[in-house]
């Protein structure tokens, strides 16, 4: 559990202490705090990252926890420097400062109900644990990876408590970029594992967001 601790710490601190180094007073603003805290509770909510199951896992997962770990600093650190620099650490807390809360809370909810969920057989890295089960009750009747749409949905909400309009065309590419190869690798995974029946699950559903894709 401490190793878990550390290592969130480090990577939430390079994805938010870091940009702000030439400018730290703005730690102190309630935004740069509501975005520290909450990747702070993604990241402590999931697995924790370890590079030699990285490794060994690497002909299955096809590096992409690497890729995903990516990408979400890319799509936190865009916006906070654009907020940092181009709008000198202001927002107008306004209507897309309650948005931004309210897909933070939202992608949360949904992360931790689909982990949850899953229980142990959801991993950092795309494998195939003891008997493996195929979940397609509760949010997995709608979606099939409805954790992913948790995280989507947290670091688009940064963009808009930041205020940030770039940060959230760079987060949105980046993260949808980041999970079609993800789901493509663990689909790939599944199939192999479940055939015929995870077929037909794919059928009925869709990947991310409901009723489109």
């Amino acid at each position: 559990m401490k190793n878990k601790i550390a290592s969130t710490f480090i990577i939430v601190s390079i994805f938010t202490i870091a940009p702000l180094m030439v400018r730290p007073v703005l730690m102190l603003n309630i935004e740069w705090i509501i975005v520290f805290t909450s990747l702070i509770v993604l990241f402590l909510t999931q697995p924790p990252l370890k590079f030699n199951e990285v490794r060994i896992k690497s002909t299955m997962d096809k590096y992409s926890i690497l890729l995903i770990l990516f990408m979400c600093g890319t799509s936190t650190i865009a916006p906070i420097i654009e907020w940092a620099y181009h709008r000198n650490g202001q927002s107008t807390k306004g209507l897309f400062f309650v948005l931004g809360l309210f897909l933070l809370i939202s992608g949360f909810i949904i992360r931790t109900t689909a982990i949850k969920m899953l229980g142990t057989h959801f991993t950092a890295t795309v494998q195939i644990t003891n008997k493996h089960k195929l979940i397609t009750n509760g949010l997995y009747k709608f979606i099939r990876h409805p954790s992913y749409l948790g995280a989507f949905l947290t670091f688009v909400g940064i963009s808009f408590i930041l205020e940030s309009w770039l940060g959230l065309v760079i987060a949105v590419v980046s993260m949808m970029v980041a999970y079609h190869i993800r789901i493509s690798v663990e689909e790939k995974t599944l199939l192999h594992y479940f055939g015929n029946d995870y077929a037909t699950y794919q059928r009925r559903t869709k990947k991310m967001f409901p009723y489109a894709w």
